[in-house]
């Protein structure tokens, strides 16, 4: 039996139970404090929210396993809109620096690059930051919400150019323009990070981007994902890859733990 606690997530637990549940518990709330529950568009919008915020605690948590076995420290952090900052702002000086003065030079062509950031992104800590994503959030409360909601403060100007390991975007369900919204995201992170190749003369530094869904995959969504990054058609040295390396549908809690740990034996 799967349940959903303020204080508790289960392994077994589903996400369709749990959103459900939710859902169910704001209409009851809305009822007695407005009389009348929230429109079907709001909770539309809600649920992606309430998903991603669940899998951003699944992440942190897989994040800290690792680390106990692993010298190599690592977070799992959840980014803000784009608005409130740019993922490329955990950046450091010296690669802050970089980015910048690419980005001055498309200015001045009048070209602005405008993207949403990754819901989770994987970075390297160092020694300074190894306590950083060491204790594991106790089920989901307001506390653990807050804290995996607002972790990117802590790194904020502190990552090094080659700290970025991977990004993950997490969506509830994939409507045909989510798609391809995943494919322009990756696409354009992969080109930032061929930008700091470029200019930090590090022919390893590579990333990847991933995605979490909580329906299934089609075949035309897979068609879709197929895309190609567009840095690496551009030029004849690079081997074509894909913008998103590996999207994985997952119903449950262990569904996101397996795929996780996955993802991390390859950093």
């Amino acid at each position: 039996m799967c349940y959903f606690s303020q204080y508790e997530l289960n392994d077994n637990c589903k996400f369709t139970e749990m959103l459900t549940g939710i859902q169910k518990r704001v209409e009851r709330s809305s009822g007695v404090l407005f009389g009348r529950k929230p429109s079907d568009q709001a909770f539309r919008n809600l649920i992606g929210s309430w998903f991603e915020t669940l899998i951003a605690i699944i992440a942190w948590n897989s994040a800290v396993r690792y680390n106990q076995s692993h010298d190599n420290k690592i977070a799992i952090i959840n980014l803000p809109n784009a608005a409130t900052m740019q993922f490329w702002q955990l950046y450091d000086g010296e690669a802050l620096t970089a980015l910048d003065s690419l980005f001055d030079l498309l200015r001045k062509q009048g070209i602005n690059i405008t993207l949403s950031n990754p819901d989770l992104i994987c970075v390297n800590l160092d020694n300074s930051q190894s306590a950083f994503s060491s204790v594991a959030m106790n089920g989901v409360s307001f506390d653990t919400i807050n804290h995996v909601s607002n972790a990117y403060t802590k790194l904020r100007g502190k990552c090094s150019y080659n700290a970025l390991k991977f990004g993950i975007a997490v969506k509830s369900a994939l409507r045909p323009d989510r798609r391809y919204q995943i494919v322009y995201e990756g696409s354009l992170l992969k080109a930032i990070i061929s930008h700091l190749r470029t200019r930090f003369w590090d022919p390893q530094l590579d990333t990847k981007y991933y995605g979490i869904v909580g329906s299934t995959i089609n075949k035309a969504d897979e068609i879709a994902l197929s895309n190609p990054s567009i840095d690496t058609i551009t030029d004849v040295r690079s081997s074509p890859r894909k913008a998103v390396d590996e999207l994985t549908y997952c119903a449950t809690v262990l569904d996101v733990e397996k795929t996780i740990e996955k993802w991390l034996s390859v950093i």
